[in-house]
């Protein structure tokens, strides 16, 4: 029986990652279909959360009438997949929103910040060598990307304040760049890589927006509500070796080309860059971690994969095989 994943359509790359799950077949049973109802919704086995803007994907799911229904979707284990804006979206917190303005699915226990890789101008290519996919590494696109400023475990807790949070619980708050993450709109901080700490001294304090918890459905019960106890563990797919805090003259970046090894403030190619940081598919332990959070790009809790680069406007489907194979077909 073929496996149909959707492709939320509201606003950004949905076609782009509707090609490349379609490309998969017929070596997987699989096809994509575009999401714009909560009819569409019911008819899937998976649902991609494409990148674009995350305030007008918010937005236009609540005129849709699809807030609700994602997140039961969500809270229901279903396969997900949020890449830049949909990883802002499916995150339990995020730094930068506009107050008011934009609406979280929420599902996965990070606190992401908009842009924290920058402008479009900061936007960068960089090959990530992900175990997952093979030894070829993987044209890593990042586009305005977001940052996770934090994983918010129970195992930060200690060393945090405690914020009333999803699903009624108590969610912890980690030490983490929040300080230093350029404030949205990105205007407060120009060029905000390229200018490292010194820009951020002075920009007006990040707003944080938490996720809200689906209203209960008629099939549930009150005894099913979930805390951050029973909460799946969180395992890194890909990491970057540098903090998106650090100027870019600092950054080691694996090209995916000849072409597209970064140039110096001079003009000139860089040296021959370095292999990344470790990269990771096992559960979470602290040799896994990076020093930051922020150097996290890729992860996975549960039935949830989040990444904040952008797959889909590559030509290449490991990626798209990688979740079919690993989150939709695993779990059926």
């Amino acid at each position: 029986m073929a496996v149909t994943v959707g492709v939320l359509a509201l606003q950004g790359a949905f076609h782009e990652h509707a090609a490349h799950i379609n490309s998969l077949a017929p070596a997987i049973d699989v096809s994509a279909a575009l999401v714009r109802t909560p009819t569409d919704l019911a008819r899937c086995q998976a649902l991609i959360i494409p990148g674009g803007e995350s305030t007008a994907i918010a937005l236009g799911a609540q005129r849709a009438g699809l807030i609700d229904p994602l997140r039961h979707w969500v809270a229901a284990g279903r396969p997900t997949w949020g890449t830049c804006a949909g990883m802002i979206l499916l995150s339990n917190q995020a730094i930068g929103a506009k107050k008011g303005g934009q609406s979280l699915i929420g599902g996965v226990d990070i606190r992401v910040g908009r842009n924290g890789f920058g402008s479009q101008v900061d936007s960068f290519e960089a090959g990530l060598v992900v175990p997952a996919l093979g030894e070829e590494p993987f044209p890593g696109v990042f586009i305005r990307a977001p940052v996770i400023d934090a994983l918010l475990l129970l195992s930060d807790k200690a060393a945090a304040a405690a914020l009333p949070g999803l699903n009624g619980a108590a969610v912890p708050i980690p030490a983490s760049l929040s300080a230093d993450l350029p404030a949205i709109p990105a205007s407060h901080i120009p060029s905000a890589l390229a200018n490292g700490h010194a820009a951020r001294a002075n920009a007006p304090p990040p707003t944080i927006v938490c996720a809200e918890p689906p209203p209960p459905s008629p099939s549930s019960s009150s005894s099913s509500s979930s805390t951050l106890t029973d909460r799946p563990p969180i395992e890194i797919i890909a990491s970057i070796p540098f903090s998106p805090t650090l100027p870019p003259k600092e950054h080691v970046l694996i090209p995916t080309s000849s072409a597209s090894v970064l140039a110096s403030e001079s003009g000139s190619p860089q040296p021959p860059p370095k292999a990344l940081a470790t990269m990771a598919t096992t559960l979470l332990n602290p040799e896994e971690r990076p020093a930051l959070d922020s150097q996290i790009v890729a992860l996975r809790q549960g039935n949830i994969l989040v990444s904040s680069f952008h797959p889909e406007l590559t030509v290449d489907s490991r990626f798209h095989e990688y979740f079919v194979r690993s989150f939709v077909l695993g779990s059926s």
